[in-house]
């Protein structure tokens, strides 16, 4: 596989220059990396720990800098996982198997990963063979590939001695991330001895263990364990754990069991929530508007300040959730006036259908007598819905809903709609023109021109019918 050459510009030449300097300073390599980060560190913790060498920032970023095994490694995997630099799944497969080939084994274990998610042919038997022997090497993180492989049968055969066996390899540190990803297929293949290992784990102290060991309990189909579950989640949301808390008050609303930690959990979710953590303001919105269940009480008010709060960290559904529940009087009184700021807020950050939700609330507003709601597709086409710009475009095209049929009007639309992004006004306006049809004049070059603009704002066929057009134009 070949990398793209690309001529050295200032930036590649200001890296190049901080990697010169580095080599006679710092090595070929980032000797603060450890064999125990290359065995089971997690991609981020490995980058993190060797972007503090202007080497490896240098290599990172020009790929053609990578001059050691080392280096091909973590340059492959920030790729392979678009981490600081742009996702490019091809030259993380050409470095990585250039590192592997040169005895990397990191780098043979993140390239079996490679080959099974771009499903090369042959990828998922070349994987398995690779973390085989990158886990014989020490690379713990290949020893829980293998585990998983032998709890799924993916690739080999399934086989519950040797997802065991090689989950103990993984568990050579024990609770770590990959030993409890390891844990977590064992699960799959003997339920009862995957709880035992995470209860072995949150004993010795790993409350990340606590918290696995209550999910799974709680999420198995067997009720004699959600007791069980819940005194490890309690234990884990003692300690501070986010999920384990959030765990207790979920299945506190399910019903499933009693939690001493209820309350502790309720503040230790909102504080999180408050800092700006919305899946716990999601969570807490379910758990006191009965989502999941009966066992906490219904609290609208308390659901509208959960609203609240992720709407001002910018949760789109919670906004939306936030002005239905003005409008309706939901855990307030009935307040359209608020209901009608929220939409036009979520209208001018670019949610078209928003748009059309406060044109409707506006006309509900209107005095009596006046003839308002006939208006809302046009209000809503103000205030920024490009598709309800379309619908009146296609309305003056036919001489519906009371419209006059008139070309130049629906000209205008179909240019408001495309203005305000939408694609489809774009295409139609740009048919119209290129066939002559319903009254309007034909102007191909114009026709080309609204295909293309269709085809910026994303939209696929307007890059065929531009290229379609283009050709026939010769």
């Amino acid at each position: 596989m070949q990398i793209e050459q690309r001529r050295p510009g200032r930036f590649r030449a200001a890296l190049l220059a901080a990697a010169m300097i580095c080599m006679s300073a710092c090595g070929l390599t980032a000797s603060f990396i450890t064999e125990d980060d290359w065995s089971s560190s997690r991609f981020e913790t490995l980058l993190d720990k060797a972007m503090l060498s202007p080497l490896v920032v240098a290599a990172v970023h020009e790929p053609e800098l990578a001059t050691t095994a080392d280096l091909k490694t973590l340059a492959g995997i920030a790729r392979r996982m678009g981490w600081r630099v742009e996702k490019d799944l091809v030259a993380s497969a050409a470095l990585l198997s250039a590192a592997c080939d040169e005895g990397q084994q990191r780098a043979c274990r993140d390239y079996g990963k490679l080959l099974i998610e771009t499903e090369q042919p042959d990828g998922l038997p070349k994987a398995i063979a690779l973390f085989s022997a990158s886990c014989e090497a020490g690379i713990l993180f290949a020893c829980s590939d293998m585990a998983r492989a032998h709890s799924t049968g993916e690739g080999v055969s399934q086989d519950e001695a040797h997802a065991f066996a090689f989950a103990d390899r993984a568990c050579t540190v024990p609770g770590s991330d990959v030993c409890l990803g390891a844990i977590e297929f064992l699960t799959q293949v003997n339920f009862p001895e995957g709880l035992a290992r995470f209860d072995r784990s949150c004993d010795a102290g790993q409350i990340n263990a606590c918290h696995w060991s209550g999910y799974h309990r709680m999420e198995s189909e067997d009720p004699s364990y959600f007791a069980e579950g819940m005194t490890y989640f309690d234990k884990a949301c003692a300690a501070g754990h986010i999920s384990a808390c959030e765990g207790v008050i979920i299945d506190t609303a399910r019903g499933l069991a009693t939690s001493t930690m209820l309350e502790a959990a309720i503040v230790t979710v909102e504080a999180a929530c408050e800092d700006g953590y919305v899946d716990g303001c999601i969570r807490l919105m379910a758990a006191f508007d009965e989502t999941y269940g009966t066992g906490l009480a219904r609290d609208p008010a308390r659901v509208l300040g959960y609203m609240q709060t992720s709407c001002t960290f910018w949760h789109e559904d919670s906004c939306r959730w936030l002005a239905e529940a003005y409008e309706a009087g939901n855990g307030t009184p009935k307040n359209p006036g608020e209901a009608v700021r929220i939409y036009r807020f979520m209208c001018d950050a670019g949610n078209q259908r928003m748009c059309q939700q406060a044109a409707r609330v506006e006309a509900s507003l209107a005095p009596a007598g006046s003839n308002a709601a006939e208006g809302i597709t046009d209000r809503a086409c103000e205030l920024g819905d490009g598709e309800a710009c379309r619908g009146i475009a296609w309305w003056h095209v036919f001489g519906e809903e009371g419209r006059e049929k008139n070309v130049a009007r629906a000209a205008l639309h179909f240019r408001i709609g495309c203005d305000k992004g939408e694609a489809n006004a774009c295409i139609d306006l740009g048919s119209l023109n290129e066939w002559a049809e319903h009254g309007f004049t034909e102007n191909k070059i114009a026709a080309r021109a609204y295909y293309k603009r269709a085809c910026d704002l994303g939209e696929q066929l307007g890059c065929e019918l531009h290229d379609e057009s283009a050709a026939r134009a010769g």
